[in-house]
């Protein structure tokens, strides 16, 4: 008996501190798929997805977009291959135009916030891909 009342201590802490690991976000082992790409739960049908190529600044798509009247974020829980992501959607939940969008991020959101122009591909959104 006595040698039981040190192992349900042990057993106790060890069951307690992966608790708060799980909780804390430490050991993130859901949402990501092979190769570090970091993915989320669905999209919902009325916002666009738009992986920022390297060399493109996210704030200037994100500002192009809301000049335009469109509701874009930055969605800092979300990479599509090493690339953040900006959230687009219409002030009035229905789905954005693809061709809208992709004709601002292409003629509006050129030039980053150095002033340079990236050389980016087409605009693409992740559902594309």
């Amino acid at each position: 008996m006595g040698a039981a009342i040190p192992f349900l201590i042990i057993l106790a802490v060890g069951i307690v501190v992966l608790y708060f690991l799980s909780t804390s976000g430490l050991v993130a082992l859901g949402g990501r798929r092979a190769g570090g790409t970091r993915v989320s739960e669905e999209m919902p049908s009325t916002r666009l997805r738009y992986a920022v190529p390297l060399g493109q600044d996210p704030a200037t798509v994100v500002a192009a977009l809301t000049r335009h009247g469109y509701d874009a974020a930055l969605d800092p829980d979300v990479e599509v291959d090493g690339r953040q992501v900006v959230d687009v959607a219409r002030t009035d939940d229905e789905r954005p135009d693809r061709e809208d969008v992709r004709r601002i991020i292409r003629e509006d959101a050129t030039l980053n916030l150095e002033g340079h122009r990236p050389d980016t591909a087409p605009v693409r959104f992740v559902d594309e891909s």
